[in-house]
C-alpha cells in the first residue's frame, strides 16, 4: 500500500475555545469524548463534531456545531468568529436522533469470514460461534452446564427441547440490534428499553471525518483518483465506534446513517446488550465494550497482486478492550452501500482466532492482544518478487 492520511483535525489540535464551548454540554452522568473539526481552517461549511456519552444508561451521541465566520457573516451572524453558532446542549443535529427505520437500515457483518447482511435471515449460517454469542451463552466452554447446556451441543440443536424458543429469541436479538423496539418492555421476558435511542456509548473510540481525496501524492493515478473525474466531489462522511457493537458511518452533513458494521470477533457478548438489566450499577449484566477502539483512514494503493489494483481509500479499525482484533474496510464510495455490496466493504478482519497450526503460522493472530492504539496505515514494499 501506499497510503495518505484522512484529512481531519483531532481533539489535540481543535482550538480550546471551542473545546470550552463544548465543555459546557457536559453534566450529570455525562461524559464528552471525541472531538473533531471537518477543515483545517475555518469556513462557512465547517462543523465540529463531538462524542457524547450518558454513562447513566450506557447510550451514546454523535453531535454536530456550526462555527460562526464573525459578525456579519454566516452561518451565524451575530456570534463571534470561532464561537459555536448553537448551544452545546442545542447542536446543529444529533446522529442518534436520524437513524433510519430499523427495516431500511444497512448493517453489515462477517458471516463466519464472509462478509454479509446483519439480519435475522443470516443466522442459520453464521458460525457456532457466532450463534453462541446470540444465543447468550458464555464464552468459556467449562460454563456450558445447567442453564447453558444446550451451548455445547451441535447447534443444529436436534437434541436441544427448547431449539425452535431459543432460535426464535436470537434472531428477536438481531432484530432488536438493528433497532426494533417492539419488544422493549425492561422485564424479565423481554428486551432491554432504550426509548429511541439507539446508539451505544462512545467512550475509546475517536470520530473520524473522511471527505475528498487529500493526499500529495504526485502519481499520475493519484492525481486522477482524487481529480474531478475521481473523487474530488465525494460527499464527507463521519465514522465513530460505539459500544452497541457497530462501527457507524453518518452524512457528515446531517448525520444520517448510512451504514454500521458489526465485526465478527464482537458477537461473543452481542445477546448482552439485549438484557434488561444490562450494565446497571446495581448488579445485573456487567457492562461490555465491543467496537471500542480506535480508527483511522488514508487513501491506500493496492496493487494487482491483491485482486484490487488502484487507489482506495480505507478505514481501519481496532476494537479497543471490545474484542483481539483489527478491521479494514472499503469507504472509497460510502454511499454505494447497501445490504448486498457487504464483499465491496469489508476488505478483512484480523482476530487472535485468524491462524492455525495447518498453515505454517501464515497470517497468525493467536498471539494478538488488545489493541487500544489507533492503527497505523503506513506505505510498504510488497513486491514478493523482489530479492
Amino acid at each position: 500500500w501506499a497510503a495518505a492520511r484522512a484529512d481531519d483535525i483531532e481533539v489535540d489540535q481543535v482550538p480550546p475555545y471551542l473545546l470550552d464551548g463544548l465543555s459546557s454540554a457536559a453534566g450529570v452522568g455525562v461524559s464528552t469524548g471525541s472531538v473533531v473539526i471537518s477543515s483545517p481552517s475555518l469556513d462557512a461549511d465547517s462543523l465540529v463534531y463531538q462524542a457524547v456519552t450518558d454513562v447513566t444508561r450506557w447510550r451514546g451521541q454523535l453531535r454536530a456545531y456550526r462555527v460562526s465566520q464573525g459578525y456579519g457573516r454566516e452561518p451565524c451572524a451575530t456570534k463571534a468568529r470561532g464561537e459555536l453558532c448553537e448551544r452545546a446542549d442545542a447542536p446543529y443535529w444529533v446522529a442518534s436522533a436520524t437513524v433510519r427505520d430499523p427495516a431500511d437500515r444497512i448493517i453489515l457483518t462477517q458471516v463466519d469470514g464472509t462478509p454479509g447482511a446483519f439480519e435475522p435471515s443470516m443466522f442459520d449460517v453464521l458460525s457456532d460461534a457466532q450463534k453462541r454469542g446470540l444465543l447468550g451463552c458464555p464464552r468459556a466452554p467449562a460454563a456450558w452446564i445447567g442453564d447453558f447446556a444446550h451451548c455445547s451441543l451441535d447447534l443444529s440443536w436436534e437434541q436441544d427441547p427448547l431449539h425452535d424458543a431459543r432460535r426464535t429469541l436470537a434472531l428477536q436479538r438481531i432484530e432488536w440490534l438493528r433497532g426494533d423496539s417492539s419488544r422493549e418492555t425492561g422485564e424479565d421476558g423481554g428486551l432491554r428499553q432504550r426509548d429511541g435511542h439507539l446508539l451505544g456509548d462512545i467512550l475509546r473510540s475517536n470520530i473520524v471525518f473522511v471527505g475528498a481525496p487529500g493526499g500529495r501524492f504526485n502519481d499520475p493515478d493519484y492525481i486522477r483518483f482524487r481529480g474531478p473525474d475521481g473523487w474530488r466531489d465525494r460527499p464527507p462522511v463521519v465514522y465513530v465506534g460505539a459500544n452497541d457493537g457497530m462501527l457507524h458511518a453518518f452524512d457528515a452533513n446531517d448525520g444520517e446513517e448510512l451504514f454500521a458494521f458489526v465485526p465478527e470477533s464482537v458477537y461473543p457478548h452481542l445477546a448482552d446488550l439485549s438484557v434488561p438489566d444490562y450494565g446497571r450499577a446495581d448488579g445485573g449484566v456487567p457492562k461490555q465494550a465491543f467496537v471500542d477502539g480506535r480508527l483511522n483512514a488514508a487513501d491506500a494503493k493496492f496493487t494487482d497482486q491483491q485482486g484490487r489494483g488502484g487507489w482506495r481509500t480505507v478505514l481501519v479499525g481496532s476494537l479497543g478492550l471490545g474484542a483481539q482484533g483489527v478491521y479494514a474496510l472499503n469507504v472509497t464510495d460510502p454511499l454505494s452501500v447497501t445490504a448486498r455490496s457487504a464483499g465491496e466493504l469489508v476488505l478483512w478482519e484480523f482476530t487472535d482466532a485468524s491462524g492455525s497450526d495447518a498453515d505454517d503460522g501464515a497470517l497468525d493472530g493467536r498471539d494478538l492482544g488488545y489493541s487500544l492504539a489507533e492503527p497505523a496505515i503506513v506505505r510498504i514494499d510488497d513486491d514478493l518478487h523482489d530479492g
